[in-house]
């Protein structure tokens, strides 16, 4: 007899199930009980993104996907740990972790067990600020990322961020000139001063609490690269694009300078392929539009800086 009785033998079946509340229930109560922790609500669904996550009372509930899906999520559970424990001493917020282990059940999972931070997603939130709060919003996001972005080398999440994005999947589905250029650039870049970066500063990643304050979570593609390894997500999934958003965040930096720093942002990131395609989409550009980096990059100009 187990928790959780759905099958997963590939992304596609999880991807099915990740989110529903009836799949996970008796096994995230499990998890709970096993923890000594009482639980007198119903789970209830968060923002998704790889892994599934629910709320519970005060907490949030992270069960990791287990490696039938074919995605070995050991590395992020252990990587969110380290950086989660790193970031609380740094006395940067995030998160408080309650408890954190593994249950075997149908399958393995891993799962980690924290705080429940109130506050809305920013991507629901940002849209509607005007220039003042942006300002505001921005000032904070510089502020956090100040903080985030320093030398981290004894943190266990080193990654071959050259050959991953090289051979990146992701890319397909973009013209072979463009997805050529992409690679000349990463083949071109020297990742001499690395720091620690989030990775995945999204409008799903960042809250915003009631009193305005923002938030960083969800630390699991945290890694070591370059600064501007964090611009892709923030201007493409965070700001939408937003030119008052952007230009606040470039501030008195040259844009042609911070352009190069975002493409060779873009062309390193392990989601650069789907940022990419995300907005051609938004843009209502057909992705054999775009043939090269050249013309990449004049869409990019021309529609944000």
């Amino acid at each position: 007899m187990y928790y959780f009785n759905q099958k997963i033998n590939d992304w596609e079946s999880w991807g099915k199930v990740f989110c529903s509340t009836d799949a996970f229930r008796e096994l995230a109560g499990a998890i709970f009980k096993k923890e000594g922790l009482e639980i007198k609500e119903d789970i209830r669904n968060l923002t998704p993104g790889t892994n599934a996550v629910f709320r519970a009372d005060g907490y949030v509930i992270k069960i990791f996907v287990p490696k039938e899906s074919g995605l070995d999520t050991e590395y992020d559970f252990k990587a969110e740990l380290s950086v989660m424990d790193y970031i609380s001493k740094k006395g940067i917020a995030s998160p408080r972790i309650i408890t954190k282990g593994e249950i075997k059940d149908k399958y393995l999972f891993r799962y980690i067990i924290m705080e429940y931070i109130e506050g809305k997603d920013a991507g629901d939130v940002l849209p509607h600020y005007n220039l003042a709060r942006k300002r505001e919003a921005v000032k904070q996001l510089k502020e956090l990322l100040k903080c985030l972005n320093q030398p981290a080398d004894n943190l266990p999440i080193k990654r071959d961020l050259i050959s991953q994005a090289i051979h990146n999947s992701r890319l397909n589905g973009l013209s072979g000139d463009l997805i050529r250029d992409l690679s000349d650039c990463v083949n071109g870049q020297e990742l001499n001063s690395c720091v620690l970066v989030h990775g995945d500063i999204t409008g799903e990643n960042v809250l915003v609490q009631p009193d305005g304050v923002i938030r960083l979570i969800d630390f699991a593609d945290c890694t070591l690269a370059p600064e501007y390894y964090e611009l892709a997500p923030i201007v493409f999934e965070l700001f939408k694009g937003d030119k008052e958003y952007v230009n606040e965040f470039i501030g008195g930096q040259n844009k042609e300078e911070f352009l190069n720093h975002l493409i060779n942002g873009l062309a390193l990131h392990d989601f650069g392929g789907n940022i990419i395609k995300d907005y051609l989409t938004r843009l209502n550009i057909p992705f054999d539009q775009v043939k090269d980096l050249q013309a990449l990059r004049k869409i990019i100009k021309t529609n944000i800086l």
